[in-house]
């Protein structure tokens, strides 16, 4: 066993020479059988179909010298539960599967949950213990999560979140009733609304995992799944005030509040200058009137709910921004070219 050398050359008519150089791995007899990979978790009685019943657990097999040898036609694995007890048959099957029938040296414990709702595996940690004829076992250890019982969330703290258009991550940790993680695979969505009436001032966009739900996807909702009992989206500030993130598997439910409300927009306290230039380019001052916003729109239906204003001013976290007409129809100098946007719970400020 070990590294062997192959060398071919061929001599044309014109005296030219090509060569070329093989590496080969020859390997003795199977000696041990080594797993990797990270511990997977299976559902306790998933029901037909359902991917989060089967387990793959990569395998290899290797000679006395450590070279990659193929995996003997007789490995077996005999599955071990909660206090070491042989599980049933009967609950689940588990066999030693090569995808390279040839060679036999990409193989994989599977594992598959048979188990019916009233008889379901218990949950906690589980070891399958491969072994051979003639060859040295190896243990490789899963989970078994039972129905999704509890869910918690976990967001930033107020003081540390992200100002306007800032994102941050939340998670969410699924367990079953015995507290251990669910399966992996297992959806968890995500949505925010607000806390009163109007648009939430926080909104979830792509989780960061790739294994998402596109069809689920809304500008409010996303779809995830569990890994190590644990799912993750990104969540966006997007206005002020409070919103409600929810994450949902199965028929748990958890929430958290998101107070946007200092983060996102600080508004001074004293407000803007009531002071603009007129057409006629003479100063004129005004009154100051403040109200907070209960659903979004813009600066134009703003206006046209107060009477007597003729310019509302806004604080977008940088700079103050207004809009406003002339008694003539004109847009005031220094409008903005079109109605600013005003979300749910902004504080805008109105002046004649």
């Amino acid at each position: 066993p070990g590294e062997a050398t192959v060398e071919a050359t061929v001599v044309g008519t014109d005296g030219m020479t090509f060569s070329e150089r093989l590496v080969l791995t020859v390997s003795g007899s199977a000696t041990e059988i080594a797993s990797s990979g990270e511990m997977p978790r299976v559902h306790s009685s998933a029901t037909e179909g359902d991917d989060r019943d089967k387990v793959l657990i990569p395998i290899t097999a290797r000679d006395a010298n450590g070279n990659a040898a193929r995996m003997p036609t007789n490995a077996a694995a005999t599955v071990r539960g909660i206090d070491r007890a042989i599980v049933p048959s009967s609950s689940l099957t588990s066999e030693v599967i090569c995808t390279d029938d040839e060679t036999r040296l990409r193989c994989n414990v599977e594992i598959v949950v048979t188990a019916a709702p009233s008889s379901a595996l218990k949950s906690g940690a589980y070891t399958a213990t491969v072994s051979g004829s003639n060859i040295g076992s190896t243990d490789v250890d899963f989970a078994v999560g039972g129905p999704a019982e509890t869910v918690t969330l976990d967001v930033p703290a107020t003081a540390d979140l992200p100002g306007l258009a800032g994102s941050f991550t939340a998670t969410a940790a699924v367990a079953d009733m015995a507290g251990v993680p669910v399966a992996d695979g297992t959806w968890v969505t995500f949505r925010t609304t607000a806390a009163s009436s109007g648009t939430a001032s926080a909104i979830v966009t792509r989780p960061p995992l790739s294994d998402h739900d596109e069809n689920a996807d809304t500008a409010a909702i996303r779809r995830t799944k569990t890994k190590n009992g644990v799912a993750e989206a990104t969540v966006t500030v997007v206005g002020n005030g409070i919103a409600i993130l929810t994450a949902t598997a199965g028929d748990k439910t958890s929430n958290e509040p998101i107070d946007t409300r200092v983060t996102a927009i600080e508004t001074p306290v004293d407000g803007p200058k009531l002071r603009f230039e007129t057409p006629d380019e003479t100063a004129a001052t005004g009154t100051l009137a403040t109200w907070t916003s209960s659903a979004a729109g813009d600066a134009r239906e703003a206006l046209e709910q107060v009477a007597d204003a003729s310019v509302v001013w806004l604080w977008n976290g940088v700079e103050w921004i207004r809009w406003g007409m002339t008694a003539e129809g004109t847009p005031i100098p220094g409008s903005s070219p079109t109605p600013f946007v005003i979300l749910a719970n902004d504080r805008i400020w109105f002046a004649d």
